[in-house]
């Protein structure tokens, strides 16, 4: 901050004010007037933010994707950035962009060490590179290759890793919480938008956030304790003033913050970068300050008049004694015997019970799909949920919709707390069971939900009326209606996965397993004359689960790890396994670890 301010502070009328991809105007509102000096402000970057809207020039640069690059996470330890997919506009990175504009006003751009001239940034790039290969040592030709392929220069790591924890610890340099009686506010980037440059996709606003589960809007975290004092409730104004700048913001009320604390996320208040992010909640980063610090020192809370509904995804977090999410002990875990572990009717013909079955035992020839989520990896990041909005289709329904309960999300990470005391936290990845006895399979009146060969239950939509009969017989409510025909918005259109259909108002969807890429490997398995392979076949839940949470395979392959699994791991159970629905999705419980 302070080089930033040497910077800005500098700026007169008589120069040109070059911004790379830096939302200044937002994240640093104080930064506005000292940009306004500048003679010409460009700016170059991938969207009209605030700062690209008061720029007299916006030069559209490449997606970080589409470009070459490097980077040093640590000081010493230096990484490749490769493209990893074409432009999809008319673009150039930001290197080919400096280069091009320097060498139009015949000052050709030259690197310190080195008298060449460059017409490209690949160009620089690569005797950046070579140059580096120099001070390390080696001397293969294969230098940048192992680079890439290794992620970088390891053997350059830095003696001191503790740079990151010492900027975040810089935040808050005593590292502890506030222990007089007066409010503090702590602002803090959430998970979805992060510092608010995401804030312009749908996916990304309609994605809850893990612990309260809110979605589309700003609030403030309030401790009951806290709110108690005040007089207010979930949904009630509460403003807050740190010098000049006063902002209000409806309240949620939760145990997850200090009694006197408040929290209050970033990446909301925006007055530009698109329809999704435009004037929706509030610009946290307005009370920070010119010395950005957290907890936000001398602030003034005040309930003020006025309500707005909070779009909660999740209407309770409490389970009721319905062991949605079980926890294990782990001294009990390390002595528990195979026998000892829950019993689990399986969605296979060795699980018909003709005391207990309205229908005969199903018989499956070929597969039977399965899906185990391990609970203990969970971290309720929701990158699965982003996974299958894109690999399935999934339209965003907006912030009013949402407050209605109609939301397509096939699958939701849902926070769930524990029935003891203690009240752990833990979160649980919901989605269709893929049932073998479906209680939505027999009301459906055209048969649009049906059974098939290899256990999926599948969606016909084309037969769907939209009884909805299905959702109210479904004891998950995983099933999602159409109510109304959503509009894919320019550029979503262009990233429709072309293998699944695009629904239409009125009609049931679901969880499918991603059958298109169980088919797509079974064809491929066919036309090589061999059978499916182990692994083979990824749903994109868990292609993009960053802690392997997910395992999906054949229960009917003995071998295989979801059968292995199901079968044999001492945490398996299933959910509400008293309704003999015999679902194809296991959990693993959580554990709770007492030996610490």
């Amino acid at each position: 901050k302070e080089d930033l301010d040497k910077i800005l502070s500098g700026i007169s009328g008589n120069d040109i004010l070059i911004i790379n991809n830096a939302n200044l105007v937002y994240t640093y509102p104080r930064s506005l007037e000292f940009v306004r000096k500048a003679g010409l402000v460009v700016y170059i970057g991938t969207q009209v933010d605030e700062t690209a809207s008061m720029s007299d020039w916006m030069l559209p640069a490449n997606y970080y994707l589409e470009s070459w690059g490097d980077y040093e996470p640590y000081a010493g330890l230096r990484s490749i950035m490769q493209p990893v997919m074409t432009p999809g506009y008319r673009t150039l990175s930001t290197g080919d962009i400096l280069i091009t504009l320097s060498n139009a006003l015949g000052n050709k751009l030259k690197r310190p060490s080195s008298e060449k001239s460059f017409s490209t940034f690949r160009e620089w790039f690569n005797d950046y590179w070579n140059n580096t290969q120099k001070q390390t040592g080696p001397s293969a030709n294969t230098f940048m290759e192992d680079a890439l392929r290794t992620g970088g220069i390891w053997n350059l790591a830095a003696q001191n890793l503790q740079s990151t924890a010492v900027s975040l610890q810089s935040l808050n340099p005593e590292g502890k919480t506030p222990q007089d009686n007066s409010s503090k506010l702590w602002l803090w980037p959430e998970i979805t938008l992060f510092d608010g440059r995401l804030s312009n996709r749908g996916w990304m606003q309609e994605i809850a956030e893990p612990v309260d589960f809110i979605s589309w809007n700003s609030w403030i975290d309030v401790n009951p304790a806290l709110a108690e004092k005040l007089d207010l409730s979930n949904n009630d104004f509460l403003e807050i003033e740190s010098g000049s700048v006063k902002i209000k913001a409806p309240v949620n009320i939760t145990d997850a913050v200090e009694e006197n604390t408040i929290c209050l996320p970033f990446g909301q208040g925006h007055t530009a970068l698109g329809h999704n992010a435009r004037e929706r909640g509030v610009n946290a980063f307005s009370l920070a300050g010119e010395n950005f610090s957290n907890p936000v020192a001398g602030i003034k809370i005040s309930k003020v008049h006025g309500l707005m509904k909070l779009s909660y995804m999740a209407k309770t977090k409490e389970q009721h004694a319905r062991k949605i999410i079980k926890w294990i002990e782990l001294s009990k875990l390390r002595q528990i015997k195979p026998e000892e572990a829950e019993h689990l009717i399986l969605p296979l013909p060795e699980g018909y019970q003709p005391d207990r079955d309205l229908y005969p035992a199903r018989t499956y020839k070929d597969h039977r799909w399965a899906m185990v989520i391990d609970l203990q990896r969970c971290i309720g990041c929701a990158a699965c949920t982003a996974a299958c909005y894109a690999e399935n289709n999934i339209p965003v329904v907006g912030e009013s919709e949402v407050e209605k309960g109609r939301e397509l999300t096939w699958l939701k990470v849902v926070p769930y707390r524990s029935d003891e005391e203690e009240k752990k936290l833990g979160w649980i990845p919901m989605l269709c069971q893929h049932c073998d006895a479906a209680p939505c399979e027999p009301v459906c009146p055209v048969f649009a939900a049906v059974h098939n060969e290899e256990g999926l239950n599948a969606q016909i939509y084309n037969r769907c009326i939209g009884t909805r009969y299905c959702s109210n017989n479904c004891p998950y409510k995983v099933r999602r209606f159409n109510w109304l025909n959503y509009e894919f918005k320019s550029p979503l259109e262009v990233q429709l996965n072309p293998e699944v259909t695009v629904r239409a108002r009125g009609v049931m969807e679901k969880c499918t397993f991603c059958v298109q890429r169980i088919r797509n490997a079974e064809y491929h398995a066919k036309n090589e004359n061999r059978k499916l392979m182990e692994g083979e076949i990824v749903t994109a839940c868990q292609q993009t689960c960053p802690t392997n949470a997910i395992t999906f395979g054949d229960l009917l392959d003995n071998n295989s790890m979801v059968s292995r699994l199901t079968r044999n791991d001492l945490r398996r159970y299933h959910l509400l396994e008293e309704l003999n629905t015999k679902p194809a999705v296991t959990y693993l419980k959580r554990i709770n670890n007492n030996e610490s």
